[in-house]
């Protein structure tokens, strides 16, 4: 029996003019090494919703057939009470279950292969650069033109962690209710609670390339966490009582969330950030 290499690679991830990425190297992680420009392009494309097209979850349970060539599920893929016969591949985004009655005769070729990117909704490009800051900022280019975002749907699309994983503060995509996104924010406090933007003072995001800029500080009932759009007006989350955390890593594109009825990308470009 023979394994085939796990791939962790939870979306699609297109890198366009003006970027370097290296090999994925942990789940929906790329890491972007050189500068990027926009200038009627982009430097990274989020696709969003799976594109696999086999079924979710599929069970083969042969018999007195045998099992050979290729099967494949998006999610989950379950093979018992048959034989390999002339060799035989089973592949899929989540998981492999072989159960009772599955057999592998002696001399019979079978490779296993586990694919998140079938079965997965995400990706987001990580930067390791801050090293235990208290004071933190960030701006970027979002344009969200190719992207359906569902009624109900959201996506966790910039967000900053400790050193330990614990997540400080997010900024997520939104419908509007007419047709739009917006941008909530949300930031953890040091009891473990969270403040976020209150329903109906979300920012609003135009179409087209929109510079999003990002401001966060930690301290004792003084802290905030801010995002102008275009140069707009920020809306500002204050008197935070987050001196317990700093920021050790931060994620950009579709992080995580709920996209049942979503489909489409997001175009991302020309990331900075500093203290």
């Amino acid at each position: 029996m023979s394994a085939g290499r796990p791939v962790r690679a939870a979306a699609t991830l297109a890198a366009a003019l003006g970027i370097a990425t290296a090999a994925i190297s942990t789940a929906a992680e790329v890491r972007v090494e050189g500068p990027s420009a926009h200038a009627g392009a982009w430097g990274l494309e989020v696709s969003i919703g799976k594109d696999c097209v086999v079924p979710d979850e599929l069970v083969l349970d042969g018999g007195s057939s045998p099992i050979s060539g290729l099967h494949e599920a998006c999610l989950e893929l379950t093979a018992r009470q048959a034989a390999v016969a002339g060799g035989a591949l089973l592949r899929s985004g989540g998981v492999i279950v072989l159960g009772e009655g599955f057999s592998v005769p002696a001399g019979t070729d079978l490779t296993l292969e586990i694919v998140p990117a079938m079965g997965a909704d995400f990706a987001s490009v990580v930067d390791h650069s801050p090293i235990d800051e208290t004071v933190y900022h960030a701006a970027f280019y979002l344009d969200l033109d190719a992207l359906m975002l569902g009624v109900g749907d959201e996506i966790e699309h910039f967000t900053a962690y400790t050193a330990s994983g614990v997540e400080v503060f997010r900024l997520t995509l939104r419908p509007d209710g007419a047709g739009g996104v917006e941008l909530g924010l949300a930031a953890r406090q040091d009891g473990g609670g969270w403040i976020q933007t209150a329903p109906g003072q979300e920012v609003p995001l135009s179409g087209g390339w929109s510079r999003i800029e990002v401001g966060w500080t930690a301290a004792a009932g003084a802290g905030e966490l801010y995002v102008t759009v275009a140069g707009g007006s920020p809306t500002t989350l204050t008197a935070l009582d987050n001196d317990a955390y700093a920021i050790e890593t931060v994620r950009w594109g579709a992080v995580t969330g709920s996209i049942g009825a979503s489909s489409g990308a997001l175009r991302l470009d020309t990331f900075s950030s500093w203290r």
